[in-house]
């Protein structure tokens, strides 16, 4: 029995010292690569995790940066809700408002060292003025920007009558002279070399089916369209957005292109 109890002890001295000498040479190796500069492998070396890593970041950053100028568009219309009675949002008479209507000056002339002007007033319930000035008022030209860009055509230039036009230098001299709180006297220099440039209409890329331009677009078609919501979206904003697809896109591609290498 002893005998027996001997002879199967002794295989398993032999195995544990066999992996006792494995692993002391493994060590060894291991040790030598370090020596002799092969570092063990880190994930974060890898192109593919270091992009990641750094898309992450760019997206926090846009997500971030988003939610702040949300957070604070919202804050900016709740505030200006808050401020104005239900009466006022319902009433079509700009009496009923603290600032009254927004305007367009849609014609203009100097007479007797005087600018006089005209204007047409924009259905409060669409758009108010929130100020004495009335900044948050649309302008002749950014409507016939946006008047352009939705009904407009490239070739207009080159049709038989060329292309309609509108006069935007009489609402922009006007608001400029009550926003710059600029003098009479300037104001009709200001309005004089524009005449002289003649830097007064801009084209609405709509063609003239004939020399009077009759079917062009007036000042209140723009008032119009802008009332039914056709001219008051918010371009920057598309912009932005735009601006963000493209650039994460971009961003991806380099990301798939770097993990496929």
């Amino acid at each position: 029995m002893n005998n027996d109890n001997k002879l199967i002890l002794e295989p398993d001295n032999d195995i544990s010292t066999s992996d006792q000498t494995n692993n002391c040479e493994e060590i060894t190796l291991l040790k030598d690569d370090i020596e002799i500069g092969q570092k063990p492998f880190d994930i974060n070396e890898d192109p593919c995790i270091k992009n990641l890593n750094i898309l992450y970041k760019i997206v926090l950053f846009i997500f971030i940066t988003v939610s702040i100028l949300s957070l604070g568009k919202l804050i900016e219309d709740y505030t200006i809700i808050f401020n104005v009675n239900i009466t006022e949002i319902q009433s079509d008479k700009c009496a009923d408002y603290l600032y009254g209507c927004c305007e367009i000056y849609d014609t203009c002339s100097v007479s007797s060292d005087e600018f006089s002007y005209t204007h047409l007033t924009i259905d409060p319930r669409v758009v108010h003025k929130h100020d004495s000035i009335g900044i948050n008022c649309p302008r002749v030209i950014d409507m016939i920007n946006d008047y352009m860009e939705k009904y407009g055509e490239i070739s207009c230039s080159s049709s038989r009558y060329g292309c309609c036009e509108l006069n935007f230098i009489c609402d922009m001299r006007e608001y400029y002279q009550q926003f710059y709180n600029e003098s009479n006297y300037y104001t009709i220099r200001a309005y004089q070399s524009n005449v002289n440039h003649n830097y007064i209409s801009k084209s609405m890329g709509i063609s003239k089916v004939d020399e009077i331009g009759s079917n062009c677009p007036k000042h209140y078609n723009l008032i119009m369209e802008y009332e039914q919501g056709n001219l008051n979206d918010n371009s920057n904003s598309n912009i932005y957005i735009q601006f963000i697809i493209i650039l994460l896109c971009i961003i991806i591609c380099k990301f798939i292109y770097s993990c496929k290498r």
